[in-house]
């Protein structure tokens, strides 16, 4: 199994969503972590992240992370609602 890691990056945004959003997010993070793969993989610029899509309470919530094979983890790269999502997570990556 996967060990999951947040970045400090990631960490910051979903520490100021509400406590039930915050909660839902690691929620869904824990279940990439039983299959990693079955989320959408990204393309371009970000196309090393994969994005888990889910929705709660009629808002559409994205989770971008990277699979490492090698250690073993899953490292979430940053989380959000699907509106402006890809700008973040392209403004992060660079």
């Amino acid at each position: 199994m996967y060990k999951l890691e947040i970045t400090p990056s990631a960490h910051k945004f979903i520490k100021k969503l509400p406590k039930n959003i915050r909660q839902k997010i690691y929620e869904e993070s824990y279940k990439i972590l039983i299959n990693p793969y079955v989320s959408e993989k990204l393309h371009g610029e970000l196309r090393d992240c994969r994005s888990h899509n889910f929705r709660f309470r009629g808002v559409w919530y994205r989770v971008a992370y990277v699979v490492d094979e090698e250690k073993k983890k899953i490292v979430v790269v940053f989380a959000g609602t699907r509106e402006g999502f890809y700008k973040r997570l392209q403004h992060l990556i660079r």
